[in-house]
């Protein structure tokens, strides 16, 4: 058990103190003794005062920083030991935040006990387009979005793997588009969207959201919108991510996602010029950690 020097003083029953009420009334208490002796019960419960909010002081200082608490005059040490004292004694304090958007090693700051991870999966490309009449793919599928997982964890070990998942690859002409990567960390896990799909020659229809596993709340990403069904021809929009929404469907390029984990627009050709125009890239996604003393 860490040492405490400090002591309060005349604190005994029956201690040769100076009544609260006497106190209150005393002159001497604003303008100090000026001259003449000064009673010992007076002085006694001025240094009461003082000594027991000290004693109390350095109490806390050892009992939750763990330091020895000493009447040494080493103001530095003393201040220091205070700090780490409040620190301590305030647990589920936010002291810091820390994201990820590419593969990496997360190290908790000194202090982390607890984190909240919001981990997602990187979203979906669209779907590209090539064509000359609405009998062919002239218009593709918007991306899925990646899944969000939101959870909590001790920290146990002094560091953990990250793995971002990627955003998927646009679709380049009649082609659908890549999924995206999954994220993780410590099991919680955001899987990536799927790409704007290529069910038949006339049939885009937008990627399906990814799910997340080993979260407290898991959300699913959101659908991209489908970009051609025979004869009906919709610009493909990606999916919304837990971050926002996805890039829309583009003439002659589909838009890129934008916010993390969100789907990349389809391409479409209205003029049905036979040219191949690509679906907009999937946007990859995060690993957002809120660390808790």
């Amino acid at each position: 058990m860490a040492t405490n020097d400090f002591k309060p003083f005349a604190t005994g029953s029956g201690a040769n103190v100076l009544s609260q009420a006497d106190y209150d009334a005393l002159s001497a208490r604003t303008t100090g003794f000026l001259s003449g002796k000064a009673s010992s019960a007076q002085v006694n419960k001025a240094l009461r005062q003082a000594s027991t909010i000290a004693a109390v002081v350095a109490q806390f200082i050892s009992d939750n920083s763990g330091d020895d608490t000493l009447d040494n005059g080493n103001l530095p040490t003393l201040l220091a030991s205070l700090e780490s004292a409040l620190l301590k004694s305030s647990p589920g304090r936010l002291q810091n935040i820390v994201s990820f958007t590419a593969n990496g090693t997360y190290t908790p700051s000194p202090g982390t006990k607890h984190v909240k991870v919001i981990v997602t999966g990187g979203g979906g490309g669209g779907g590209g387009c090539q064509g000359t009449s609405g009998a062919e793919s002239i218009s593709g599928g918007g991306g899925g979005a990646g899944g969000t997982a939101i959870g909590y964890f001790a920290v146990t070990e002094s560091s953990y793997a990250v793995t971002v998942g990627a955003g998927g690859s646009a679709g380049v002409g009649a082609v659908q588009g890549g999924t995206g990567g999954t994220s993780i960390i410590n099991g919680i896990s955001g899987l990536g969207g799927d790409g704007g799909q290529k069910s038949g020659i006339t049939t885009l229809a937008g990627g399906k959201g990814g799910i997340s596993i080993g979260g407290s709340v898991n959300l699913p990403g959101g659908y991209g919108t489908d970009g051609q069904n025979g004869s009906l021809i919709i610009p493909g929009n990606g999916g919304s991510s837990y971050w926002g929404g996805g890039g829309r469907g583009g003439a002659r390029g589909g838009v890129a996602g934008d916010c993390y984990g969100s789907g990349g627009g389809g391409a479409y050709d209205a003029a049905m010029s036979g040219n191949s125009y690509n679906g907009g890239q999937g946007k990859s996604g995060i690993v957002y950690i809120e660390e808790y003393s």
